[in-house]
């Protein structure tokens, strides 16, 4: 059964994109078939661990605004 996931943040990045790779990964090693649509920032990227994979899944990443508080 074809799996999307939506979050503003996917892997590396912060900790729901995190958690996001891990579902990811889980799923399709359990025969899924999963895409992931995310934004492009990486807002809170880690230090990726140079053995570390990235998870198995179709990552489409799409273009986002920046937030700013001065903005009216």
């Amino acid at each position: 059964m074809p799996i999307l996931l939506l979050n503003q943040f996917f892997w590396p990045n912060s900790g729901t994109g995190q958690f996001l790779g891990d579902l990811a990964d889980h799923l399709t090693a359990s025969g899924e078939t999963v895409t992931v649509i995310c934004g492009s920032s990486h807002y809170g990227a880690t230090q990726v661990d140079s053995d570390a994979e990235a998870p198995r899944a179709n990552v489409v990443r799409l273009r986002n605004t920046r937030f700013n508080r001065r903005l009216r």
